[in-house]
């Protein structure tokens, strides 16, 4: 008698809000060309499928994505913030060789089905979190015998923000993400141990999914 009453009939339209992460990742071979290339998309291959770079199916470390280049049904999603977060697929640092290629040479960009849209050069979008600045690692040269090994971020360790308008995904929508590089981007160094490097993009935001009323 006290307070709201539970209703009678069971709502027919139920939806769940939560916060949430979409990424996926594009994989570079050691001394591969990518000056002037535009067709290196990010979000086009779901989980447990080939592509983007890889021989492989893609596992939850490189995408987490349900449908290629897709919001499925029943989801939407609103995007806040976009962080990059390049690494190396063995445990070797990324060379000061790529990743200043990566935050000079490369661009984040929107693809949906009739616009195009520029995000911003990478030195602006950070991984949001993980190494900040720089640690030196005497165990292994990088650059002539004796060197050290630095560890950099991209960025400044911030993401990408919306702060005023956010990109909407409705449910359906149809998109992906192009990694692009510049004329003059050399190719990728692989660092010491002429490693693969992957790039990994996470799109940060909310989820409202459908929720089937009994």
């Amino acid at each position: 008698m006290y307070g709201q009453n539970a209703p009678m009939v069971l709502p027919k339209a139920l939806k769940r809000y939560y916060e949430g992460v979409i990424w996926s990742t594009f994989r570079y071979t050691a001394g591969q060309a990518v000056a002037g290339t535009s067709n290196n998309h990010l979000f086009s291959v779901p989980i447990s499928q080939t592509g983007q770079g890889f021989a492989t199916a893609l596992s939850i470390s490189e995408t987490n994505q349900l449908e290629a280049s897709r919001i499925p049904t029943g989801q939407a999603f609103t995007v806040y913030a976009v962080a990059a977060e390049p690494r190396y697929d063995d445990t070797a640092c990324v060379s000061r060789a790529d990743l200043a290629s990566l935050q000079t040479f490369s661009v984040l960009r929107w693809l949906f089905l009739n616009t195009t849209i520029d995000i911003g050069p990478l030195n602006l979008i950070g991984q949001a979190g993980g190494i900040s600045g720089s640690t030196a690692d005497t165990g292994a040269a990088e650059g002539g015998a004796g060197g050290s090994r630095i560890v950099l971020n991209s960025g400044f360790g911030q993401c990408w923000t919306y702060d005023t308008l956010a990109v909407l995904l409705p449910s359906s929508t149809t998109f992906t993400m192009a990694h692009v590089w510049g004329a003059t981007a050399p190719v990728i160094d692989g660092g010491s141990t002429t490693a693969n490097l992957f790039m990994r993009c996470s799109l940060l935001g909310t989820t409202m999914t459908d929720v089937p009323a009994g």
